[in-house]
C-alpha cells in the first residue's frame, strides 16, 4: 500500500524534489466538525503542550489562510504544500491548493497535543508575508506530523 508521501511523490513527478513526510490534516476544528456528521462527541478535551513558538513569534491575531477542511500536508526539500483530499476509502493528495517555500517559513507555534475523545495535534506556521496556516493531524497521522514540525523547527532553528 502507498503512503501519503508516495502519492506526492508520485505527482510532483520527476521534478527532483523529493517527500520528506505527507500526512492527512484537517483545518483546526476540522476533525472534530468531520465526526460531529456521525456522532455526537463528549465535550471536555484537554490542553496540553507549551505556548513556545521557534523564530519569530506567531501573533494570535495574524491573518490566517483559509485551508481545505480535510487535506493532505507535505513537507519537501523545497516547499511545504496543502493537497485537497481525495480518494476512495484512503485518503490520498488531489490538487495542489496552497504552498510555501520552506525558505518563507519565519515561525512555527509550539505543538499541541489536544488529548480526549479526540486526539489531535494542532500546529501553525507563520509565512514571511505575516500569514499563519493552521492545521491539525488526527490520532493516526500524529507520528508523522510531529516528524514533519520537527524538521521544520530544525530550519527555524539553522537560521
Amino acid at each position: 500500500m502507498k503512503s501519503q508521501a508516495d502519492h506526492v511523490q508520485a505527482l510532483l513527478g520527476t521534478t527532483g524534489e523529493q517527500v520528506h513526510s505527507a500526512a492527512q490534516a484537517f483545518q483546526q476544528g476540522g476533525l472534530r466538525r468531520e465526526l460531529r456528521k456521525f456522532r455526537s462527541l463528549a465535550p471536555g478535551a484537554t490542553l496540553i503542550g507549551a505556548l513556545l513558538t521557534l523564530g519569530h513569534p506567531v501573533p494570535q491575531d495574524a491573518p490566517t489562510r483559509e485551508l481545505p477542511g480535510q487535506m493532505v500536508v507535505a513537507l519537501t526539500d523545497r516547499r511545504l504544500l496543502f493537497y485537497t483530499q481525495g480518494g476512495t476509502g484512503i485518503a490520498k493528495a488531489k490538487k495542489l491548493v496552497h504552498e510555501v517555500d520552506r525558505a518563507d517559513v519565519v515561525g512555527l507555534e509550539q505543538p499541541d497535543l489536544v488529548e480526549g475523545v479526540l486526539k489531535v495535534l494542532r500546529a501553525g506556521v507563520l509565512t514571511r508575508d505575516g500569514t499563519v496556516l493552521r492545521f491539525e493531524f488526527g490520532r493516526v497521522a500524529i507520528a508523522e506530523g510531529t516528524r514533519m514540525l520537527e524538521e521544520l523547527g530544525r530550519d527555524l532553528r539553522n537560521t
